[in-house]
């Protein structure tokens, strides 16, 4: 797929970012984050919960496989304790949550926002320049998207776009949320 962000194409995009008013999405974010920042253990009712509520900001169905929950509430609790997941892990959990790299993604995020990005068909498109949304569902995307996502937020320029980012908001949100909300509303004008 080969996903570069350059720092000076996103400075860009921060001066043209701006965060939709009214937006159920920006008054269920914080609600969601604060959920799973209660919990000192992920047990499958919060597995079930998370998802679906992950799912409520998805134009599908959610269709969750529980055979595998013992395994699955193994990775998320080392996620919500800052180990990052492997490949096979990733695998695992799209499996069971719809078959589906984005709401894996949405739910990593919402579990551990400082690691983990949400990743999406807009977002695909926007940094991989194709219009296909044929890379938006494998794993290997969303690794590599979270690479160059951790390379942009790790560069110094970075956090003074993040402030600017950050201003926009009425609660904080962390750096890979502000690259990933920037790219996600760039992508609604490409």
């Amino acid at each position: 797929m080969n996903i570069r962000i350059s720092i000076q194409e996103f400075a860009q995009l921060v001066d043209l970012f701006s965060v939709s008013k009214n937006n159920s999405y920006s008054e269920s974010y914080p609600v969601f984050l604060d959920y799973f920042s209660r919990l000192n253990e992920i047990k499958e009712k919060d597995l079930i919960i998370g998802a679906h509520f992950v799912y409520g900001w998805m134009p599908t169905i959610l269709k969750l496989n529980l055979e595998k929950s013992v395994d699955v509430l193994f990775i998320l609790n080392r996620v919500k304790k800052g180990i990052e997941v492997t490949f096979e892990e990733l695998s695992l959990l799209k499996e069971v949550i719809n078959n589906s790299i984005v709401g894996v993604s949405k739910l990593l995020h919402f579990i551990n926002p400082c690691t983990y990005a949400i990743w999406d068909s807009r977002i695909s498109s926007f940094v991989s320049m194709q219009t296909s949304t044929h890379n938006v569902n494998r794993v290997e995307s969303y690794v590599e998207y979270m690479k160059a996502l951790h390379m942009l937020v790790n560069q110094k320029e970075f956090k003074s776009l993040y402030r600017k980012i950050q201003l926009k908001y009425k609660y904080r949100i962390e750096p890979l949320r502000a690259a990933e909300v920037v790219l996600f509303e760039a992508g609604k004008t490409k």
